[in-house]
C-alpha cells in the first residue's frame, strides 16, 4: 500500500524502510505499523514516559544497522505514519520517548492525531499537550485531507479537519516546530495504494471529491517526505485546501541548490 512513497522517495535518492505487523488490537486482528505496547495506555504518566511503540521502533532501527550494508546515514531518520502509524509517529516525537531517538531529524503523518478515540484509557476525545521538556523537538509536518471520513468520526460535529487543528494546538503548546498541510478532496486512504486495510478504515471512510486527482496528492506527499529527509524548505504542493506553511523560497541560490540535494537516511514509513 505504501510501495508508491518507498519508490518515489528511492529515485530521489531517499532510502526508506516500510513496516508493518499483525496484532491483537481492541478485539480485532489489525495491521500495524509496530508492535504496540498497551500497558502504555495505564495511565498518562505511563504513555508520556515512553509510547506504546517506541521499543520496537528502536529494535527495528538498531536491526537496520546491523543487518544491511548499503551506505545510508543511520544518524537522520525521518519517522512517517499513516493513520495508527501516524499516531506512531507523533506519540514518539511528541512525548518522553523523543529523547530516545537523537537519530531523528524530522516527521510527518497522514491522517493521524493525538485525540483519543472511543474506548481509549486516555479518555475519550482528550487531546494530550506535547511535553515541553522535549524541546522544539523535530520538524513535524501533520498532513490531512479535508475528505477524511475516519477523522471526522472523531469530530463532535463531523469536521475532516478538527482533529488535526486540535493536535497542531497541542504540539504548540509543548513549543514543537510544527506546521499544517490539508489537501482537498483527499479522504483518510487516499495515502493507502490500494485502500484495502483491515479494522474496517476503508469502509468507514468517506470517499474522495470528484476528480481528486491522485497522482498529483502522491506527488505532493513526496514532496514533503523528500524536503524533510534533505532538510530543505518544505513546498507547498498543488491542490491545498489550507496549510501554516510559508512559500519556500526557490531563488537558484548556491545555497538553495544545496538544499535539494538528497542526503541518504533510512525513512521508516509505516501505517
Amino acid at each position: 500500500r505504501y510501495a508508491w512513497l518507498a519508490e518515489a522517495l528511492a529515485r530521489r535518492g531517499v532510502a526508506c524502510c516500510l513496516s508493518s505487523c499483525a496484532q491483537e488490537f481492541g478485539g480485532a486482528t489489525c495491521l500495524l505499523s509496530l508492535p504496540y505496547d498497551l500497558a502504555r495506555l495505564a495511565s498518562e504518566g505511563a504513555y508520556r514516559e515512553a509510547a506504546p511503540t517506541a521499543e520496537s521502533l528502536r529494535i527495528l532501527l538498531d536491526a537496520l544497522r546491523a543487518t544491511t550494508d548499503a551506505p545510508v546515514d543511520y544518524e537522520k531518520v525521518v519517522l512517517g505514519g499513516h493513520s495508527s502509524g501516524g499516531r506512531a509517529v507523533l506519540d514518539v516525537v511528541g512525548f518522553g520517548s523523543a529523547r530516545d531517538f537523537p537519530e531523528v531529524v524530522g516527521a510527518f503523518s497522514y491522517g493521524a492525531s493525538t485525540v483519543n478515540g472511543p474506548g481509549s484509557p486516555l479518555g475519550e476525545g482528550t487531546c494530550l499537550d506535547f511535553d515541553k521538556s522535549r524541546g522544539a523537538g523535530v520538524p513535524l509536518i501533520l498532513l490531512g485531507g479535508d475528505r477524511d471520513g475516519i477523522s471526522a468520526a472523531l469530530s463532535a460535529d463531523g469536521d475532516a479537519t478538527e482533529t488535526v487543528r486540535r493536535t497542531l494546538k497541542a504540539a504548540k503548546a509543548g513549543k514543537a516546530a510544527v506546521d499544517v498541510l490539508v489537501f482537498e478532496g483527499a479522504n483518510h486512504m487516499a495515502v493507502a495504494d490500494p485502500a484495502d486495510v483491515p479494522c474496517g478504515a476503508t469502509a468507514n471512510d468517506w470517499s474522495a471529491a470528484p476528480g481528486f486527482d491522485v497522482l498529483a496528492f502522491q506527488r505532493g506527499v513526496t514532496d514533503v517526505a523528500a524536503a524533510l529527509a534533505r532538510r530543505a524548505p518544505i513546498p507547498t504542493p498543488a491542490g491545498v485546501a489550507w496549510t501554516t506553511l510559508k512559500p519556500a523560497p526557490h531563488d537558484g541560490s548556491p545555497a538553495a541548490a544545496r538544499a535539494e540535494t538528497p542526503s541518504a537516511g533510512v525513512r521508516a514509513f509505516a501505517e
